[in-house]
């Protein structure tokens, strides 16, 4: 028998671009802060089971740290492998985006949304990132992408299983995911076929609830932390924050705004399609209908709740938690771009902001962890100056610290002075030692000066700088004084 496999050139090239546009960069910067927890949980030291339980106090889901952690113990540990997941998972999210772009479009939408995904700076920045918003995205695509088959045609099992699995990963990715299933809900009362509804009434039941049905486990540890306030370094929700959010997403301001046009252009073709009945119009209503309505729905319930949430309470406003927003934006824009008379305008065009986007990739020396802590540099200059220190380390985050203390197998650290000052005592006090210090988040008691052992004096101090050229981390080196080095 043969067998014969089909296999679409251009969809695989613009699959390959994509990753090497991910792993571009990847390992240009060390971990930063929520990326240390990501690799602190799911080192493969621990199991399933112990990543579950100490995400349990926080507020993100567990299935990110899970997948890492599985990651991790095939392929090894360390800044490069917790990241490289996301690298995949980014790539198979510009896969997703072109499925769902065929299903509520066309194949000729579909390849011009390609290029976009392939190209967009925020997917690139947040594929390269060990955090769950990749993750969260793909799933997000996913979902939709079951969803839209599921309210449009007739009730098919598969595609009810492929929306189960995948909107169900994507609660356990992040707790914004809620948003993508209000947006969903209005979706369905918008779209649904009632009398097919009836029909499978019992089929479309399940099906929707199941997702938030396997999600209930997870819920009780969101609930206990729900009366903890944001913290205040959340974006205000100020009327300019969409227009901010927008020019985040293509990381430019001309880009950003073609896509404020083509989004005011949809509104406004959602707000009148039924009063105007011009032939060019009608033919675009019937191409469009579901496919602009279905995107522009996910796009404004799934920013205005937490939105408007944001005016009357702390801000739950930060533009990662958005990722998964720019598929359906980039899919708009590559309808519109569709839409335009005459294949070599059209065409010419679409390069053109293809090229601009490779231009806006890479005109920046510094990709995206300009403002994060210097913790691996810092660790590597002291591994130069010592393989295996005693090393005290302060900051009010230390575990970041030990993270990259421990990729070194530098065992002789200790995070409090006591423990430190008694393993100097047991191991009769060696010449040298280390203090690590975070300028930027320095610890309360140690602020003003740090405590030195008796019997020793600072004899160098370097400050670390990060790729944004911010002094934030201190190493400092003691030496035995020499009055108590020739006593001994």
């Amino acid at each position: 028998m043969r067998v014969c496999v089909k296999i679409n050139f251009v969809v695989l090239f613009a699959i390959l671009v994509a990753l090497v546009l991910r792993l571009i960069n990847l390992n240009y910067d060390g971990l930063w802060n929520d990326e240390i927890l990501t690799a602190v949980v799911s080192h493969p030291e621990n199991s399933i089971r112990d990543v579950v339980v100490m995400l349990k106090g926080d507020v993100h889901p567990p299935l990110h740290p899970i997948l890492t952690n599985i990651f991790g113990k095939i392929f090894g540990h360390n800044d490069l492998t917790v990241r490289l997941i996301n690298v995949l998972l980014g790539v198979w999210g510009v896969y997703a985006g072109f499925l769902l772009a065929r299903e509520l479009f066309s194949k000729k939408v579909a390849y011009y949304a390609l290029g976009l995904l392939v190209l967009n700076s925020f997917l690139i920045r947040y594929s390269q990132e060990a955090r769950s918003y990749a993750q969260l995205s793909v799933f997000a695509n996913l979902s939709f992408l079951y969803f839209a088959r599921l309210i449009r045609n007739e009730y098919d099992r598969k595609n009810a299983i492929y929306y189960v699995l995948s909107t169900a990963a994507m609660l356990y990715t992040h707790y914004f995911a809620v948003f993508v299933i209000a947006s969903q809900f209005v979706g369905f009362l918008f779209f649904m076929d009632w009398k097919r509804f009836k029909e499978k009434l019992w089929h479309y039941i399940i099906t929707f609830a199941l997702p938030n049905i396997l999600f209930i486990y997870w819920i009780q540890f969101i609930l206990k932390r729900a009366d903890k306030p944001f913290e205040a370094w959340r974006d205000p929700a100020s009327p300019g924050v969409i227009l901010e959010y927008l020019e985040i997403f293509f990381n430019d301001r001309i880009l950003m705004i073609l896509a404020c046009l083509v989004l005011a252009a949809s509104l406004v073709y959602l707000a009148s399609r039924k009063l105007i009945k011009q032939e060019w119009f009608t033919g675009f209503d019937k191409q469009a209908s579901f496919g602009i309505s279905i995107l522009m729905i996910w796009i404004l319930v799934y920013f205005f709740i937490p939105y408007i949430r944001s005016n009357f309470e702390a801000s739950m406003m930060v533009n990662r938690y958005f990722v998964p927003l720019v598929v359906p934006v980039v899919l708009i824009l590559a309808f519109f771009i569709s839409w335009i008379p005459g294949i070599v305008i059209r065409n010419s065009f679409y390069l053109l902001i293809c090229g601009w986007s490779v231009y806006v990739l890479f005109s920046k020396l510094n990709p995206y962890y300009a403002n994060s802590t210097a913790w691996r540099e810092t660790v590597d200059k002291l591994y130069e100056l010592d393989r295996n220190p005693y090393v005290w380390y302060l900051s009010r985050d230390r575990r970041y610290w030990n993270y990259y203390l421990r990729l070194k197998n530098m065992s002789r650290a200790k995070e409090d002075f006591g423990p430190f000052e008694n393993l100097m005592k047991q191991d009769n006090y060696p010449d040298t030692y280390y203090v690590l210090t975070h300028l930027r988040a320095q610890v309360p008691e140690y602020k003003d000066s740090i405590p030195v052992l008796d019997g020793y004096e600072q004899v160098f101090s370097e400050d670390m700088h990060n790729k944004g050229n911010v002094a934030d981390a201190r190493i400092i080196k003691y030496e035995k004084i020499k009055k108590v080095k020739d006593s001994l």
